[in-house]
């Protein structure tokens, strides 16, 4: 419990980023209750808003849509620098991504007091990227990083570093009552961005899907996957939606969380396969990163190791599928007891108990 009360401005990125949403706005109203006051000051502009317009065509591709690009980018500036200048009005400023996305902008006028929240490695993306972010945690007063890979980066540079998972609201993110016994819902929830890792073990999971009656992947995400050609056949897809994010990870039976064993991957928060475990629904993972960790808290799933078959994973679960919450009984419990928003909150507030 911190011991005055505190206020913080909260540079986050767009209403619809995974990260701002769970990191921080999702605490707004828990960190209250102990004190801490936060002010959301999102961003509103940039090219990310285009996805629907001229949904065909790249920016590169036509003249009005590179037009739209290049008023939204200068709206960007505009509006950032402008919801620094209120942030900084707050006892801290908390950054939650670059201030603007890939360029050297207004991050040396943050104020002292700077809250810097990092929850994948961007430190790897280039050497510009790595000097930014390195600059970042050497100035901020706390650091919060989300999982151990990322905190033992930024401890190179800091002295104030403290791991804070992303949180899983478990009382929205809980099981369903019934579930269809008819077919076997295989599922993955999240961003197209994260296709090219179904891809990489695309051959492995059609086999499993061609050996296995009644069995279909349900991929829910802002877009269809046209990439997983060879799956096709065996997709259900669902428009990802706030509104139906609980509902779509309720009606899977196992949950899927393929990722590249590189250092990249290493900094990724296992979100994903924490809704799953939150839903009480068991997972597939690499066993890679922050999925081995969350792996070895309980009885939660099944590990993929380097040169593993997806496929036999799989089949176990299918095998298994009337008994999987006997076989896997921990997935809701290691999800409260170590990843869950009280437990996050509170680590959020005893960091800032200066």
């Amino acid at each position: 419990m911190v011991k005055k009360k505190l206020s913080i401005g909260a540079l986050t990125d767009h209403v619809f980023t995974p990260s701002s949403r769970f990191r921080v706005r999702q605490l707004i109203s828990p960190l209250k209750l102990k004190g801490i006051n936060i002010k959301d000051f999102p961003r509103k502009y940039s090219t990310q808003n285009l996805h629907s317009y001229l949904p065909h065509l790249r920016i590169r591709e036509s003249l009005l849509k590179m037009g739209y690009a290049s008023l939204q980018e200068i709206a960007n500036f505009t509006q950032s620098a402008s919801r620094l200048y209120s942030a900084s009005n707050y006892d801290y400023t908390l950054i939650s991504r670059e201030i603007l996305i890939g360029y050297a902008s207004f991050e040396g006028l943050v104020p002292k007091n700077l809250i810097y929240d990092i929850d994948d490695a961007i430190f790897l993306s280039s050497p510009s990227t790595n000097r930014k972010t390195r600059k970042l945690v050497e100035r901020a007063r706390v650091v919060f990083a989300g999982n151990q890979y990322l905190g033992d980066w930024c401890k190179r540079y800091s002295t104030n570093v403290h791991i804070l998972p992303t949180a899983v609201d478990t009382d929205r993110f809980c099981p369903t009552v019934t579930k269809s016994t008819n077919t076997f819902v295989v599922g993955w929830s999240g961003s197209s961005s994260g296709y090219k890792y179904i891809l990489e073990v695309q051959s492995q999971l059609l086999h499993f899907f061609e050996t296995h009656e009644n069995a279909v992947l349900a991929v829910c995400a802002d877009r269809y996957p046209d990439e997983l050609v060879s799956l096709a056949k065996y997709i259900r897809f669902e428009r990802w939606s706030a509104e139906n994010e609980v509902r779509q990870i309720q009606a899977f039976n196992v949950g899927i969380m393929p990722i590249s064993h590189e250092d990249w991957a290493l900094g990724k928060c296992s979100y994903k396969m924490l809704l799953y475990l939150s839903c009480a629904v068991p997972c597939c993972v690499t066993n890679w990163g922050m999925n081995s960790e969350i792996l070895n808290q309980g009885l939660v799933g099944l590990g993929v190791d380097r040169g593993q078959d997806w496929c036999e994973a799989l089949d176990f679960m299918y095998k298994s599928r009337l008994e999987l919450q006997n076989q896997f009984p921990d997935c809701r419990l290691v999800v409260k007891k170590h990843y869950s928003l009280p437990v996050i909150v509170n680590s959020f507030a005893k960091a800032l108990d200066l």
